[in-house]
């Protein structure tokens, strides 16, 4: 007979439910723990993909700015078999084109070519065509962002460099260096613009007249254990659009860029292509390379 104050029966009713609020505990825990392991494993991959993509767009930049350096323009991918093609230093070009400012000619024959685009935005095509050779004309149409110093008995050059001046085309009696030769005189500022690290300079003959260095921290990869890939992105972005704002307030519209694109594309100034740190300083600078025929 079950007494009234007999409570056997419902302490066994109390330990099963222990029992299975235990077991779903249990359950829970290792649901929380699984779910945890995943999110330590996507964090990790996606730390390892935005470290990747990170290194991939730095690579990207490297490689944009050696093209840049190397054909400034999408013609010059072109496969050029009987062309001979130079880097020289600023010095080197200076005595070239000394040289080539003492030439004289009585026919009135020597012909100055300066493109800093497509030869074909040249004024006066005809005229040009009718004074220079198919196979001369092919040769200067191969590339962009040069002078060219052609004789059609000769001579036959062209000295790549910036793209800092107005595109002419003359036939006279002598060569007409000074488009060049005037930039190289004169003083004026550059920028070598990169996310994080930009030097401004005054530059004169070849000579750095002043330097500054306009330096900000831009994180160049995620922290294993901080902000999710999409936050540090976001960040890092930030820290390049300050970076571009402290240079933008040192340089003005005068300012000669180089370096990566993107962001000289958001600055003041004339934009003349990429930058090649292996180079010397100076050289970079103007980027000067001698093509023969």
């Amino acid at each position: 007979m079950k007494l009234p104050w007999d409570k056997t029966e419902k302490i066994q009713e109390l330990e099963k439910e222990k029992k299975q609020l235990q077991q779903k505990i249990e359950e829970l825990e290792d649901e929380k723990e699984s779910y945890r392991e995943r999110f330590e494993a996507e964090k990790e991959r996606r730390s390892k993909l935005s470290a990747e993509k990170q290194k991939t767009e730095e690579e990207i930049n490297k490689l944009q700015q050696k093209l840049e350096n190397s054909s400034e323009e999408t013609k010059e991918t072109k496969e050029i078999s009987n062309v001979e093609r130079e880097e020289i230093s600023l010095e080197e070009a200076r005595r070239i084109l000394e040289k080539f400012s003492t030439i004289q000619s009585p026919e009135n024959d020597l012909i100055t070519v300066y493109s800093p685009e497509d030869i074909g935005e040249l004024a006066d095509q005809q005229g040009l065509k009718g004074s220079v050779s198919k196979q001369n004309y092919n040769f200067m149409s191969e590339d962009s962002s040069f002078a060219a110093f052609m004789d059609e008995d000769f001579l036959g050059i062209k000295l790549k460099t910036r793209p800092f001046f107005k595109p002419e085309w003359k036939l006279k009696e002598e060569f007409d260096t000074s488009r060049i030769s005037s930039f190289i005189e004169e003083e004026k500022e550059w920028a070598a613009v990169s996310a994080g690290e930009t030097t401004i300079f005054q530059e004169k003959n070849g000579e750095i007249l002043e330097k500054k260095e306009v330096s900000s921290r831009v994180d160049s990869k995620q922290k294993k254990g901080g902000f999710s890939q999409g936050r540090f992105e976001r960040k890092r972005q930030e820290q390049i659009d300050e970076h571009v704002r402290m240079v933008e307030e040192k340089i003005g519209e005068d300012t000669f860029l180089v370096g990566e694109k993107s962001l000289c594309k958001k600055l003041p100034g004339t934009y003349l292509g990429g930058f090649n740190g292996d180079r010397e300083f100076v050289d970079a600078l103007y980027n000067f390379r001698l093509i023969l025929k």
